[in-house]
């Protein structure tokens, strides 16, 4: 029997009334009153969409970048703090996203079912390291108008977009959690993605929903985010 995944909150979902599908080996909300709603409302105001499934690996060592190279192709060496895109070596249809870290530590994004794709190095033919966090490391999207005053509620840095802008990456308290901040914007449209430990899976998505109740918070599900993106 095949292996699918849960998201640490998945039954936070569900007493949401998520409707549930299986996608790409998980099974994550559809949606949770109707898409049409839940896009047009990301367009207006703010939402949430729980993304743990998708992949995370960690790549650190003195020779980070050049393992990291041996993984994907069109990647170009970017700046800490900053992310670009690239794809997978066995496939230039599967899009990746590499966030510089530190100098010499790389986080590599891409979908849960990409990971089959990855060229992993092993231990003996280099110096970087190659761990898989994608069931360590949760994630959430949060998207919309208003996703930069649900931030400024948690996070105790100053993220005005005018100079964190697209593709920034940076690590800072979030709720009092340790954490991840990528700006991935949708078009036009503000977003953000955050990463932290699986284990305050469930205190921060409750704490994100609580800051922004004020600014018109709701929880997204695919087939929203999917409608999204084919108006972009």
């Amino acid at each position: 029997m095949k292996f699918v995944g849960l998201s640490a909150i998945h039954h936070q979902h569900l007493a949401l009334n998520a409707s549930m599908v299986k996608h790409k080996d998980w099974m994550i909300p559809a949606y949770y009153t109707s898409s049409g709603e839940e896009s047009a409302r990301l367009q207006d105001t703010v939402g949430l969409m729980d993304e743990g499934r998708v992949g995370k690996f960690l790549i650190q060592g003195d020779t980070a970048e050049e393992t990291l190279k041996s993984m994907v192709s069109g990647y170009a060496s970017t700046k800490v703090g900053k992310a670009v895109a690239a794809k997978t070596v066995t496939d230039s249809s599967k899009d990746l996203l590499v966030a510089r870290l530190s100098t010499d530590e790389y986080m590599l994004l891409t979908s849960a079912t990409d990971l089959a794709s990855l060229d992993l190095p092993s231990e003996e033919s280099t110096c970087g390291h190659v761990v898989d966090i994608t069931s360590t490391l949760a994630s959430v999207r949060i998207i919309g108008p208003n996703s930069g005053d649900l931030l400024a509620q948690v996070v105790e840095l100053e993220l005005d977009p005018r100079r964190f802008a697209d593709m920034s990456f940076v690590q800072t308290m979030v709720a009092k959690v340790h954490g991840m901040i990528l700006r991935r914007d949708i078009g036009d449209l503000l977003a953000y993605q955050l990463f932290f430990s699986r284990d305050y899976d469930e205190y921060l998505w409750e704490a994100l929903m609580l800051a922004g109740e004020n600014h018109g918070v709701i929880p997204v599900g695919l087939q929203a985010m999917d409608l999204l993106h084919e108006g972009r």
